[in-house]
């Protein structure tokens, strides 16, 4: 039975719920003590931080939350602040995580989901925000991925890798959503609470490999002089007590999402094999998964995400949109498949959109559009020519963030 992969997707992120987790954990595992200080982070912040509440009630004596948005007439405490970029906003809610766990008065709960490390950012003591963003986006321009990116991020920074737990005198419990591979916890919002194996080198040698050994700039000599062991390095050991607990990561989303999509009509399959590597080789791996499929009719979901080198002046969109619009173009002329690609969070690179949704005449529909499918993935306008023939999905936010989401449906 053929269902409608956009309704699929909408009903996964509507009922996947990460405050029942959270609240689930407690339940199994209490905190003990008083006065406990909670702190969330990320796409999922609000969920997490009502979830803690429900499950913690008037123990919680002090709390900060950081989310892209806020409610309307939301507490003191809580900040809403900009991704994918950091901004002062970011640097404001990473001094106010910082200052509460510093005056904490009992056992800290910290809650993390992806995105953080762009919601909160402070840059290490010499550096101004401007010059830890530029970086970080050649970096990311030249197609890092997320493991790469987070290790320099914690390199140029007074919060990351750790330095958020050791701001706290009392024990600190760390939840994570993971929205990376391999469910890596000081890589997920780049580890604030969790100690990190990487060091100053390891950030260097990526910056060198990505942009050139001519990089320059205060946030390469920053790297330098920490490499040259003349900056302290991120904690490489938990302190006592301190624990970090993975909730659930991407594999466990993909069940979920499979589970759903079944309870919808679909005869769904959550595939074992993550998508990584840079969007073309995805494409391409998909592509012959697809070419050699004899389940129909079936909708086959992967979880993952590609890396995409980005053009000097990139158009609009992101890296589902541009994986859609590959797929699109290897799939040209075929009956009876749709693909949709999506960001489990709501939003892909620059644009308004998830993602997109394409099917054999998409590529040709570009075409009769008046825009050139080829060019625009050569200067990763995925989104424009997408939107031209209304294959973009459009949702906003949707408070979840466990990476991208591929749907393939034979009928």
């Amino acid at each position: 039975m053929a269902v409608s992969l956009p309704r699929v997707f909408a009903r996964i992120v509507s009922s996947y719920d990460p405050g029942r987790l959270v609240q689930e954990h407690l339940h199994d595992h209490p905190i003990a003590g008083d006065s406990l200080t909670v702190l969330a982070l990320g796409k999922a912040a609000i969920a997490m931080r009502n979830g803690a509440s429900a499950a913690l009630g008037t123990r919680v004596a002090a709390e900060v939350v950081v989310a892209p948005t806020i409610p309307r007439g939301s507490p003191s405490g809580w900040f809403a602040s900009t991704h994918p970029t950091p901004s002062v906003r970011s640097e404001r809610a990473a001094k106010a995580l910082l200052a509460a766990a510093r005056q904490s008065d009992g056992p800290v709960l910290v809650l993390i989901s992806g995105g953080g490390s762009a919601l909160a950012a402070l840059p290490a003591a010499g550096l101004d925000l401007c010059a830890k963003a530029a970086l970080l986006s050649d970096v990311y321009a030249a197609g890092a991925d997320i493991e790469e990116l987070n290790t320099v991020r914690k390199h140029l920074s007074a919060f990351k890798g750790g330095r958020l737990a050791e701001a706290s005198s009392h024990p600190v419990r760390t939840l994570v959503l993971s929205d990376v591979l391999g469910d890596c916890l000081s890589t997920v919002a780049s580890g604030p609470t969790v100690p990190d194996a990487s060091s100053y080198a390891d950030a260097l040698q990526i910056v060198n490999r990505r942009c050139g050994m001519e990089a320059a700039g205060a946030a390469v000599e920053h790297l330098r002089l920490g490499a040259a062991g003349l900056r302290e390095e991120t904690p490489k050991q938990a302190r006592l007590g301190d624990e970090a607990i993975l909730l659930a990561g991407i594999r466990s989303f993909l069940r979920f999402a499979e589970q759903q999509a079944c309870e919808m009509g679909a005869t769904a399959v959550a595939m074992p094999d993550l998508l990584a590597n840079s969007v073309e080789q995805v494409a391409g791996q998909l592509a012959a998964k697809i070419r050699t499929a004899n389940a129909r009719p079936a909708v086959w979901i992967f979880g993952g995400e590609a890396t995409i080198v980005l053009p000097p002046a990139p158009g609009t969109g992101g890296r589902a949109q541009h994986l859609a619009l590959l797929l699109a173009e290897k799939i040209a002329g075929e009956e009876g498949l749709q693909i949709l690609v999506v960001g489990s969070d709501g939003v892909d690179g620059n644009s308004l959109a998830a993602g997109a949704l394409v099917d054999g005449s998409t590529w040709s529909s570009i075409r009769e559009a008046g825009i050139a499918p080829d060019a625009a993935l050569l200067a990763c306008d995925s989104g424009r020519a997408l939107g031209a023939i209304g294959a973009q999905i459009v949702t906003g936010p949707t408070g979840v963030n466990h990476a991208d989401l591929v749907f393939v449906q034979f009928s």
